[in-house]
């Protein structure tokens, strides 16, 4: 049995519940987390081996003339021509193998490029039985972590009865890469605003996926939305509960398991498994039904971006992402109270797979705009004979006979080798085409804090990096109208796609860290990723003094690598209940209000420098807004 832990938003509890879910089933533990792998901080494994995560990519040879024609066959802008030579992007290939099949002269062959790596080895939470455990990690840079969970996956020990999967969060390809396959899917929230918001596209992903689920309620006693109505009106039953406990969160902070330390959570993870093993654990069943199909745009329609106005390029914007390597650090806490003190900033909300911002600054009179990454294929039953050809092809296990072709829209990349391949597809009406394919939308509209930008992917939707892109385009454009000074950046967590869309050319990034061993971990990797891009950084402490001794760490590393500490916040109940009810934290009281509002005025005070500097010295000075309540 595969026992899948996912989150729809980040810092919901989701390894905490996975560690302690694995150690109370003597289980198999997969962490497909591969952009903020922690699992390890927890489990203490040992690893027996490690190997890089490679994907095939197309590699030219002396035959080949520089006609193009792989470049024109791709579809995912991984292939350039230059000088009369293919150019290949490894980090962008999907290995669909179209540009092998459009080749005229037969000169490209695979080779390899890396992705990350995968580490198998065991874990030992009782002192007595050692179990598998597998992690991976996606590299500084890369964009296809999906790729990398599939080979997560595929390292875990088969013979394991009963196997948890650690699931990104999201509701993006990564989760529906970690989810397949899995029996049962625990769904771990949080009373609030956000984390509803964020439940419903995971529950939708899973309920498409045909997967058993149920809802673990954490931090229950929150309070400020109703996740037992959400949850009753989808039919979801929630079958555990956990409070909002400062001990668990120190456990948390130091490392160790709370079912190994704490009598009440025993019994509570003991519970758990307990239903799993015996499959008396209350879960909605979905009804097996046909697949449903790809969401099309109209057939004129062309994916991409499109042209941006001269006006956007030519204007110098600041732009500063807000980033954490782990979710739930408070990054969108911060970000959305910058935006209610900076009344000169527009703000763009880019975590497209869990858009919050909204829910809080409560945008009114938006602009829709439908967004297509790329294509989907569909198959005209009437005209399909059924032969399997383009089933056999496909390397991404799309395409079934039923007995004609038949598409899993969940699975499909749109590359086009199934309509390459296939005999009939110079007829007149071919059994296959590519339609621009409905991967979510951006919006843009006005709230009482100033202009909002926000993508929204839809679950299971892909190429949310160009969504991050289109996010961007339409917060310059009405930026530059607006007359901003710059663009406020709400990034995605974890360090892979969206994120490298939202730091590719920002001016300034803002990282959130607790001071727990996966804060750590996850602010290395996310100050790694901004070195990458040549973005300089900053960091900020959330819940600073839960563990002084890991904030005391976070402040030597900021140190060693250059990083200015901005400053800490406390850990205060006050700014999750003011999450909780849908309100900005910096409006509220407390000693964790008046840390944002200094954190704020001391960000604002280092960007009107950096825009004096962009502008030459000729920069007018911003305006922050004043608190009220």
């Amino acid at each position: 049995m595969r026992v899948a832990i996912a989150s729809g938003k980040g810092g919901t509890g989701k390894t905490l519940v996975a560690t302690n879910l694995a150690a109370a089933l003597g289980a198999a533990y997969v962490d497909c987390d591969v952009e903020g792998a922690n699992g390890h901080l927890f489990l203490m494994p040992r690893i027996d081996e490690e190997r890089p995560a490679e994907t095939p990519v197309p590699s030219p040879d002396d035959r080949c003339t520089g006609c193009g024609a792989c470049a024109e066959a791709c579809r995912f802008g991984a292939i350039a021509v230059l000088k009369g030579a293919p150019l290949v992007f490894g980090e962008l290939c999907h290995s669909c193998g179209a540009c092998l099949r459009a080749c005229p002269e037969g000169a490209l062959a695979w080779s390899s490029h890396a992705l990350g790596k995968v580490r198998t080895g065991t874990y030992c939470p009782d002192g007595a039985r050692r179990l598998p455990f597998a992690d991976g990690e996606l590299a500084t840079g890369e964009v296809r972590a999906s790729a990398v969970i599939r080979q997560v996956k595929a390292s875990a020990d088969p013979a394991a009865p009963i196997t948890v999967l650690d699931c990104p969060p999201g509701a993006g390809c990564a989760l529906t890469e970690a989810v397949t396959g899995a029996d049962a899917c625990l769904l771990v929230t949080e009373p609030t605003p956000m984390g509803l918001s964020d439940l419903g596209g995971a529950c939708e992903l899973v309920l498409r996926l045909g997967i058993p689920h149920a809802v673990i309620l954490n931090r229950c006693d929150l309070g400020g939305a109703d996740a037992d109505g959400f949850c009753r009106d989808r039919g979801v039953p929630i079958v555990a509960r956990i409070p909002h406990d400062d001990d668990l969160a120190r456990l948390y902070a130091r490392g160790q398991l709370a079912y190994l330390r704490c009598d009440r959570y025993k019994s509570l993870f003991d519970s758990i498994a307990s239903g799993l093993s015996s499959g008396a654990l209350a879960l909605r069943r979905p009804r097996e039904a046909a697949p449903a199909p790809a969401p099309l745009l109209s057939e004129a329609a062309v994916p991409g971006l499109g042209g941006r106005p001269e006006a956007a390029r030519g204007r110098a914007l600041l732009q500063v992402a807000i980033v954490s390597g782990k979710g739930g650090a408070g990054k969108t806490s911060l970000a959305v109270s910058l935006a209610g003190m900076a009344a000169a900033f527009f703000s763009a909300d880019c975590d497209v797979e869990g858009a919050n911002m909204h829910l809080l600054l409560s945008p009114s009179a938006e602009r829709s705009v439908a967004f297509s990454g790329g294509y989907a294929a569909v198959v005209r039953g009437e005209s399909c004979s059924g032969c399997g050809v383009c089933a056999g092809e496909c390397r991404f296990g799309a395409i079934s006979l039923t007995p004609r072709a038949s598409v899993d829209s969940l699975r499909c990349e749109g590359c086009g080798l199934c309509a390459m391949v296939c005999p009939l597809g110079d007829t007149e009406e071919p059994p296959i085409a590519l339609r621009p394919r409905l991967h979510g939308h951006a919006f843009v509209g006005q709230t009482p804090f100033g202009g909002l930008a926000r993508g929204a992917l839809l679950p299971g939707g892909e190429a949310s990096g160009k969504l991050v892109t289109l996010v961007r385009a339409l917060a310059e454009d009405a930026a530059c109208g607006a007359g901003a000074r710059g663009i406020l950046i709400d990034a995605a967590p974890g360090t892979g796609c969206p994120v490298n869309a939202a730091l590719t050319g920002t001016d300034f990034a803002v990282a959130v860290a607790e001071p727990t061993p996966s804060g750590l971990h996850d602010l290395t990797r996310v100050l790694d990723l901004a070195d990458w891009f040549g973005v300089p950084a900053a960091c900020v402490i959330n819940k600073a003094d839960v563990c002084q001794q890991v904030a005391d760490t976070i402040g030597r590393l900021c140190r060693d690598r250059g990083v200015e500490l901005l400053g800490s916040i406390p850990f205060d109940r006050r700014i999750p209940a003011d999450l909780a009810a849908g309100r900005i934290p910096l409006l509220g009281d407390g000693p964790g209000a008046a840390a944002l509002s200094r954190i704020c005025r001391v960000i604002l005070a280092r960007l009107q420098q950096r825009i004096q500097h962009k502008a030459g010295g000729r920069a007018a000075s911003m305006h922050t807004g004043r608190r009220t309540q």
